[in-house]
């Protein structure tokens, strides 16, 4: 519509009468290529476009804005053009660029339904390689990339659990190997293995799991793209008795906190001032039901 207006196949008229409002003053009205009142409207100060429709469209948006503008708001008024005008757009789309992987991954690690853990290794591999200064890069992105692969140190934390979930998955179980940093949380796999066999098991042949593990290295395994990686596991415990309980627990952890902190945005929804008397339980069922139908 912006376009229509700037090409004149819209234009722009005065207010109506009725609109005696202070704010009105900030607003004109939209007319068609055939002068038809159309139900919208336009700030004059900023250009941006509102629905309106008198008696059908609430006035609080509108009124917001208005009182945005006339405060002060704008970059014109405030006296900041040269922020807009001196922006490089190769710049921007350097940054954008950048950014980019670093939301695709954000995406993918907090995924709700799908096993994540086992893509923390490869996304952080594909992170610091991101932030990988190049030759041609301009000095602010070189900066950039610079103060991205300090802050991805100082905040992910690798740890053999890690390791172990990539290893654990089909498509993934080729481990680069083990760094320096992952030392911090010191777990070995014989550890974690250790601690999903049974006492029973251990007696009759203490290096069974051991030699799932040489198996599962060694064997070329069949695994569909996009497969559940789960069910896959599942399909094979008859093979690997003692890594598919392992490979079940680990790849069950999500990689963040994301599906946590959502339902817990959603749970303060249900539980709101209509629906205070909600008992405890009565609050869990309706959590367990939105979230995992």
């Amino acid at each position: 519509m912006f376009k229509k207006i700037e090409q004149g196949i819209f234009s722009t008229c005065s207010k109506p009468a009725s609109a005696t409002a202070q704010w009105w003053n900030t607003f004109v009205r939209i007319k068609d290529d055939k002068e038809n009142i159309i139900p919208f409207v336009q700030c004059i100060k900023c250009l941006s476009i509102f629905a309106y429709e008198s008696c059908k469209t609430g006035s609080s948006t509108r009124k917001a804005h208005a009182e945005s503008c006339l405060g002060g708001s704008s970059p014109t008024s405030r006296k900041e053009e040269q922020y807009v005008s001196n922006i490089d757009s190769h710049a921007i789309k350097d940054i954008t660029d950048l950014f980019s992987v670093f939301k695709i991954g954000s995406e993918k690690l907090s995924a709700d339904n799908v096993p994540t853990l086992h893509s923390v290794l490869p996304w952080f591999y594909k992170f610091r390689k991101s932030c990988e200064i190049k030759a041609t890069d301009r000095p602010c992105i070189a900066q950039l990339r610079k103060k991205l692969l300090t802050k991805l140190d100082a905040k992910l934390w690798l740890t053999d659990i890690h390791y172990i979930a990539t290893f654990l998955h089909p498509e993934t179980k080729s481990l680069p190997k083990r760094n320096k940093r992952a030392k911090r949380d010191d777990i070995s796999v014989d550890d974690v293995l250790k601690e999903f066999i049974s006492n029973e098991n251990l007696s009759i042949d203490d290096e069974e799991p051991y030699d799932e593990v040489i198996e599962y290295m060694k064997r070329k395994v069949n695994y569909s793209s996009g497969e559940d990686v789960l069910l896959w596991w599942k399909k094979h415990s008859c093979i690997y008795s003692q890594l598919s309980r392992l490979a079940l627990a680990l790849l069950s952890i999500p990689a963040s906190s994301a599906t946590s902190e959502r339902i817990f945005s959603e749970t303060g929804r249900i539980l709101e001032a209509r629906r205070q008397l909600l008992s405890a339980e009565s609050l869990d069922s309706l959590v367990f039901l939105r979230n995992f139908r």
